[in-house]
């Protein structure tokens, strides 16, 4: 179950940054310039779907596991660790990005900005929150299933 809600948040996820994103960087067409070439909404969506898709499968479900078990493992209050977990989903972020447009740019990081790495942290944010609010659901749809079954 804890595999499935990270996958489904990946999912999730992925689906609400992309088409934020390509809501925000899709021009009007009023504002088009002629014999200027400009990407879809649905091109700019599909292309940030499959690229988030991929790093949030590959490297935020692993890197989430990792860091709740060590969590899970930590005697201190459950608001302390929700803080910490979300201070290392962010710091996880950064790294991503750091080494992905590393990888990008043939670890040169000529022209890497401040910024990219600052959408890391937004995007693993939004990993652990819709992480934490499948967990919510499941656990309430759960219990419920289970006061009905006891009547």
């Amino acid at each position: 179950m804890n595999v499935f809600i990270r996958i489904a948040s990946s999912f999730l996820s992925s689906f609400l940054i992309s088409f934020t994103l390509a809501y925000i960087n899709t021009v009007p067409e009023s504002e088009r310039l002629s014999n200027t070439y400009y990407f879809s909404f649905f091109d700019q969506f599909m292309l940030l779907f499959i690229v988030l898709l991929l790093i949030y499968i590959v490297v935020a479900v692993l890197y989430s596991i990792g860091v709740d078990n060590q969590l899970r493992t930590m005697k201190v209050s459950t608001s302390i660790r929700e803080m910490i977990a979300i201070l290392l989903y962010i710091v996880g972020g950064f790294i991503t990005v750091f080494i992905f447009f590393g990888l990008l740019t043939g670890l040169s990081y000529r022209g890497f900005v401040i910024g990219s790495v600052l959408y890391g942290g937004a995007f693993a944010l939004v990993y652990y929150l819709v992480t934490r609010m499948l967990q919510f659901v499941c656990i309430r749809i759960l219990k419920n299933r289970g006061s009905r079954h006891a009547l």
